[in-house]
């Protein structure tokens, strides 16, 4: 099955960035985005991702894989998060406005409008 997926304004990677899903590399460029949405088809299936929304996926045992789309290490915690706008965040502990998030794997969407399952224009 082919699952159509696309993103509203998602920024393209930096030269230095470099995305890992399921073991493999992606260098600069837009297709290990493609990646990430195939793991979040697979965690929420066709449900809309809202903008602003909150999921907690409660099925983030396997650590090889990271879920998101632009990340980096922030090192306390090993928090893994989108270099400008904290799109998503892996088992890890995580302040956002001196609030901290407990452990687990959550994903917010905050500057983005993200879909699985179709595209919008």
């Amino acid at each position: 099955m082919v699952v159509v997926v696309a993103a509203v304004g998602v920024p393209t990677t930096s030269a230095d960035t470099v995305g890992i899903c399921n073991g493999e590399s992606f260098p600069d460029g837009d297709a290990w985005i493609y990646c990430g949405f195939a793991l979040l088809n697979k965690l929420i299936g066709d449900t809309p991702v809202k903008k602003g929304g909150w999921y907690d996926t409660e099925d983030c045992a396997d650590d090889t894989i990271l879920y998101g789309f632009r990340w980096a290490d922030e090192g306390a915690g090993g928090c893994l998060h989108d270099a400008k706008n904290y799109i998503a965040y892996r088992n890890c502990y995580h302040r956002i406005g001196g609030q901290a998030w407990a452990k687990g794997c959550y994903m917010r969407f905050e500057e983005y409008d993200f879909v699985v399952g179709e595209i919008i224009v």
